[in-house]
């Protein structure tokens, strides 16, 4: 849905856009499209896991505020929940091609 919510102006949509379809062309970096076809365990809310060789893994959660924490528990849980995404989201090359479609449509608004 985010491919089709305007925010800003149709230009910078679809420059926003033309910038994240090139970046996923990068070897480093993966993005996959999460198909708006129902609810999914990823609509709970936005987080980031970060780690370290040697250290902990460090979890980030946002919604009203954000927190961050080491708890094993929640880390390993998040884990879960970002490959329970996954599976549901398109391979990277379709996912490109969705962004490129949404990049062309916003350029004719």
């Amino acid at each position: 849905m985010v491919l089709h919510r305007l925010i800003g102006s149709p230009a910078i949509m679809a420059d926003q856009l033309e910038h994240a379809a090139a970046a996923s062309e990068r070897l480093s970096m993966s993005i996959h499209v999460l198909p708006a076809t129902g609810a999914n365990v990823g609509l709970s809310g936005a987080f980031d896991v970060a780690s370290a060789d040697g250290g902990p893994d460090v979890l980030r959660m946002s919604g009203l505020e954000d927190q961050t924490t080491e708890d094993r528990g929640l880390t390993r849980k998040a884990a879960v929940t970002f490959d329970l995404v996954r599976r549901d989201a398109l391979p990277r090359a379709a996912s490109r091609a969705l962004i490129q479609e949404a990049a062309a449509q916003w350029k004719t608004r």
